[in-house]
């Protein structure tokens, strides 16, 4: 057993898209080592599974039946055919959702469109890795010794998109196949070092580039990463302006939105939280009284319920007519804007005089 085949069980161990590996591997192997690329696709045929077996008990008592219920639990409803349910003598958990995404100003309640997620990998890597990117295609052309690795890279891109394009209903940004990301990257380094190498004006502009395209972007957008877009169309307001998500869960959510709440609140009041979680309203709330991010003493609401404060994130695909109403509702007390892009607010709720006025004291 080679080191090969002990990483390969090993990443099975440890996140389900390792499966997605002998799609990208097997197919490069066969194409540019022909016949000797068998004696390895044998062996990760066996080795991986025996390790990824052995390696986690819970598939011991029954391996067959546990190993089906694994993946209904990675994956949606439908996935596996009846058959296979029937003769794995396994039900269908059914408890992963599809997450309503904004994706160019619509929303689909059963995912976006299978182009999502070339789209989406696309318009969020940085300019650096883009040109590095485009520049890797070129010197594969030119240098046939870098020609394999460059295959390998963007056949396993190719591979993650496709799968979750045509296999899967794609939704809710990066985060589900983020794997390509190191592999763009990887992409990326052999192409700028191709470009660097073309002389001492290339060199120099692929310094500049690899120093100021991460380093500024990072800064501009820190410590909200997951808000991030390409230059190319605009940053984050042009991504606005297209229709996209500009957020995503609670990461959106400043601490000082909650110190607005602390220093405002007392005991007894209600804190909701939207437009997420609609079926777990109190979760989020939850959360934040009990891990200390808001005093104790306050109380968990759902946004339909009399609250005293809401928490809002700016995620579109998920707000609807009762969050629109819950923001006329509230007076804002902190907005966190990045970029002129909102990504969350607190609001406070607004109260009425017996006269009619406002009596809140908020301006």
């Amino acid at each position: 057993m080679c080191i090969r085949d002990r990483i390969f069980g090993l990443a099975l161990l440890t996140k389900v898209n390792a499966m997605l590996l002998p799609l990208a591997l097997w197919p490069w192997g066969l194409y540019f080592h022909r016949r000797r690329a068998l004696r390895a696709i044998l062996s990760m045929c066996t080795a991986g599974p025996v390790i990824f077996f052995v390696g986690w008990p819970w598939l011991w008592m029954h391996p067959v039946g546990n190993f089906a219920e694994y993946i209904i639990d990675k994956f949606p409803r439908g996935f596996l055919p009846s058959f296979v349910l029937k003769w794995t003598g396994t039900e269908e958990i059914g408890w992963r959702t599809v997450a309503r995404t904004l994706y160019f100003g619509k929303v689909d309640p059963g995912g976006a469109p299978w182009h999502y997620p070339f789209v989406m990998f696309f318009i969020t890597l940085p300019a650096a890795a883009l040109l590095g990117g485009v520049a890797s295609f070129v010197a594969a052309k030119r240098s046939p010794q870098k020609r394999g690795l460059a295959a390998l890279l963007w056949w396993s891109i190719l591979v993650q998109l496709a799968v979750f394009a045509f296999l899967m209903t794609p939704f809710d940004g990066l985060r589900l196949f983020l794997p390509v990301l190191p592999l763009a990257a990887m992409a990326a380094g052999m192409g700028l070092s191709w470009l660097g190498g073309r002389g001492r004006l290339a060199l120099a502009a692929v310094l500049v580039v690899t120093a100021l395209s991460p380093g500024v972007e990072f800064f501009m957008y820190e410590p909200y990463g997951m808000s991030y877009f390409s230059p190319l169309v605009g940053a984050l307001p042009g991504a606005e302006r297209l229709g996209m998500e500009v957020t995503y869960y609670g990461e959106a959510v400043a601490p000082e939105g909650l110190v607005a709440i602390n220093s405002r609140a007392t005991a007894g009041e209600k804190v909701a939280y939207g437009p997420m979680f609609k079926e777990l309203p109190w979760r989020m709330p939850y959360e934040y009284i009990r891990n200390g991010h808001l005093k104790l003493g306050l109380e968990a609401a759902a946004p339909w319920e009399d609250w005293d404060y809401f928490i809002f994130i700016n995620r579109g695909g998920n707000i609807d007519e009762s969050d629109i109403a819950n923001l006329a509702r509230g007076e804002v007390i902190h907005e966190n804007r990045l970029l002129g892009v909102t990504l969350s607010k607190i609001l406070a709720r607004k109260r009425v005089s017996q006269g009619g006025h406002d009596a809140s004291g908020l301006d």
